[in-house]
């Protein structure tokens, strides 16, 4: 695994937490795990990491569409994730949340290495105060000792990327705690979280993510926003958000 880099540094967001308006336009979820019977309209990705020992009918990852961002998440994203919780994971399964933002400014300020590793810091505060036990396989992670969520910044190589690939030694690769992944998406994925065992710290997990990326954008030293803004277009046929920036 590689070394933390110098610039590692976790920026200290307590007095911001609670004063931040939300910056999040909107986000998309996947979900690693098994599934006795899968949700009317759903479907699974295989995925090679996720392996269970007993049988389970479905096996993969479940992607979201584009979910919307309000503080009542039950009526938003909350609503997808519990309907469409797995019946089955364990510490081979990842939970994964991309977001996207009004400005390219918020993305831009949030592509400093301060960003995953303040993430990094305030998730060891939130598995503390949810008395997650030692063999949570949060830990391992948190710690740098997962290949799917490494410890380094590489933003500026992987916002151009384009493609998935499954390379984890490449320059540029995805398997960091947060991947920039702009230039395929429009958006940030963190692929920190393990899957979690029950819908309801899920929902937390999620939510906390959300939270640490708004106060981030407040205790951040700001300079002056510029006069611009991000036009999202939702193309229906791939669920995929189309971008265009104005200045």
């Amino acid at each position: 695994m590689a070394k933390l880099q110098k610039e590692w540094v976790p920026l200290d967001i307590t007095t911001a937490r609670g004063k931040s308006r939300n910056r999040i336009y909107r986000v998309g979820l996947e979900l690693e795990g098994g599934w006795n019977k899968l949700p009317p309209g759903t479907r699974t990705i295989r995925d090679g990491s996720v392996a269970f020992n007993q049988a389970v009918n479905h096996v993969g990852e479940m992607p979201s569409g584009i979910l919307d961002v309000a503080k009542d998440s039950v009526t938003y994203w909350g609503k997808w994730l519990k309907t469409n919780f797995p019946h089955h994971v364990n510490e081979t399964c990842g939970m994964h949340i991309h977001a996207s933002f009004k400005t390219a400014f918020a993305y831009n300020r949030l592509m400093t290495a301060q960003y995953p590793a303040t993430v990094v810091e305030e998730f060891k505060r939130w598995g503390k105060k949810q008395g997650l036990p030692d063999i949570h396989p949060i830990w391992p992670r948190l710690d740098n000792k997962s290949k799917y969520c490494q410890h380094w910044f590489d933003a500026d190589c992987q916002v151009d990327n384009r493609e998935k690939d499954f390379n984890q030694e490449r320059k540029g690769h995805r398997y960091t705690v947060i991947n920039y992944c702009y230039g395929r998406y429009s958006t940030l994925e963190c692929r920190l979280l393990p899957m979690m065992e029950n819908v309801e710290l899920a929902t937390s997990a999620i939510q906390e993510f959300l939270d640490i990326t708004n106060a981030f954008l407040v205790a951040l030293p700001l300079k002056k926003e510029p006069k611009e803004r991000l036009e999202h277009q939702v193309n229906e046929a791939s669920d995929r958000t189309m971008t265009r920036l104005y200045v």
